[in-house]
């Protein structure tokens, strides 16, 4: 089941305090960007962070799962509804996050 843009969005909201969030969609589910950097994913309408250690110790209690088949653990967090708190979260886990992987240009061979 593919995540829905509503939820996209209302997440978006909620982290809105935390920095300059963007989304993009990927095979019928998304990931979040924070300023740039991948926040983490939306799969089935569940937002995923990748499982770091400071993570882990800000907020040992929170689930872990695989946002897909093939993925690494990550946690979740299943109650976006409260933004204090997951600001809170994002905001300690901030300097682990890293921005996307830049494609590298294939120069065109000269004839």
């Amino acid at each position: 089941m593919a995540s829905t843009l509503e939820f996209v969005q209302f997440l978006s909201d909620q982290l809105s305090p935390c920095g300059c969030v963007t989304f993009r969609k990927l095979f019928g589910d998304y990931c979040i960007y924070l300023d740039g950097c991948v926040l983490g994913l939306v799969c089935d309408d569940v937002f995923y962070f990748a499982n770091t250690e400071k993570g882990r110790s800000f907020a040992p209690d929170l689930p872990e799962g695989y946002p897909f088949e093939g993925a690494k653990l990550h946690q979740y967090i299943e109650d976006v509804e409260d933004s204090e708190t997951l600001c809170a979260y994002v905001n300690h886990v901030r300097d682990e996050l890293r921005p996307p992987k830049k494609k590298s240009r294939k120069k065109k061979s000269e004839l």
